[in-house]
């Protein structure tokens, strides 16, 4: 099964999903005490609230503008996407007035103090701020256009396998909701469900969480996740050796490195894509299994990792990995790996929504508030 919907400028990294629904729940606490975010050695650290509020001042960086799912990635332990239609526009922004203070920001995601029990961000499709009264052109034909328009470019062989509740343009947005609890996630749905009421309809929902024990932070395949996330002007303090800098712009629209002009109300919002893939992890392993790189010195299993290396970078990275595997050590290896797959995403790649298109929203705070 695999669809192309809307959604997520996140990385999201080693996440298992199953369908949910929700059900009643009580009241939670503002804050915690304990880190809502997973945070596995091998991934970058993220910056502390003074480093990021330090970066962000000497480029005029607002982090309070910016929902925190965007630059902080996927670091969560539960999260729930929540897609929903808008049907009655006027009576959801009576709603999203409520809602708004609760709309987690960068700067509450880097303290715990400040952490929400359950953080939420929303996004929209280019169909949902219509549905809201927003028609200004964001100068990206594919976010307008929708991914559905754009399937014949995304490489699937038609949607007959896409689920069928992202066939069309129906999909107006997506609440995302992270905690390390499934019941918190749940209860915070049913407030929302019981905020918006019958101005909103439930399109879709996916859960994802982190992979249990050593395996946390790993993809399905086995991977470490996110080793590869930039270090960003404005935003990272220390970054990792090997990590490059990038300019915000090349996330946040508006922003230093943005090249296209957009209207003042969408300073700091980031296109956001979901895709949703059907993983062969088995046929994969026994892929590799296969077919081990024969080299001097290298086991089987070691011949096999590396293939499976050499399908997740590209180029003269993988020949770089083989040649100095077996020489190093277990933490040179995994310097190396951050620098070189760090290396890949030049702000080329991350700017331009060319390959995958961008076909929803993470609205700032400022369009937030300008909506209700």
């Amino acid at each position: 099964m695999r669809f192309t919907s809307i959604l997520s400028v996140s990385l999201f990294a080693g996440l298992t999903y199953q369908p949910v629904s929700a059900s009643q729940g009580t009241q939670l606490k503002p804050r915690r005490t304990t880190s809502i975010l997973s945070t596995p050695a091998a991934q970058p650290n993220l910056p502390s609230l003074p480093q990021a509020s330090q970066a962000a001042a000497a480029v005029s960086l607002n982090l309070t503008n910016i929902q925190g799912d965007i630059l902080i990635g996927m670091k969560k332990k539960i999260e729930v996407f929540f897609f929903f239609h808008i049907n009655n526009g006027a009576k959801f922004k009576k709603g999203l007035k409520t809602l708004a203070p609760q709309i987690t920001t960068t700067t509450q995601l880097l303290q715990v103090s400040t952490q929400p029990i359950t953080a939420i961000n929303v996004a929209f499709s280019s169909t949902g701020l219509a549905a809201l009264g927003v028609n200004d052109t964001l100068g990206d034909p594919l976010y307008t256009g929708g991914q559905f328009k754009d399937a014949p470019n995304l490489g699937d062989p038609g949607t007959t396998n896409w689920v069928p509740e992202f066939k069309g343009t129906f999909v107006h947005g997506v609440f995302l909701l992270a905690s390390d609890a499934p019941s918190s996630i749940t209860n915070e749905l049913h407030s929302i469900q019981s905020l918006f009421g019958s101005s909103m309809s439930q399109k879709y929902i996916l859960q994802g969480q982190v992979r249990p024990g050593n395996e946390e932070g790993h993809e399905h395949f086995g991977f470490m996740d996110g080793i590869s996330q930039p270090a960003i002007t404005g935003f990272t303090g220390n970054p990792t050796p090997g990590q490059i800098f990038i300019t915000p712009g090349n996330i946040l629209l508006g922003e230093t490195g943005d090249i296209i002009t957009r209207p003042s109300w969408a300073l700091d919002g980031s296109f956001l894509a979901f895709r949703q893939l059907k993983q062969l992890v088995p046929e994969f392993s026994k892929f590799l299994t296969d077919n081990p790189i024969i080299e001097p010195g290298l086991t089987l299993q070691q011949g096999s990792d590396l293939m499976g290396a050499r399908m997740l970078v590209a180029g003269r990275v993988v020949l770089l990995l083989i040649l100095l595997h077996c020489s190093m050590t277990p933490s040179s290896q995994r310097t190396l790996y951050a620098t070189t797959t760090s290396r890949l995403l030049t702000p080329e790649r991350i700017s331009s929504p060319t390959k995958h298109g961008a076909p929803s929203l993470h609205i700032s705070a400022r369009l937030l508030h300008a909506l209700i």
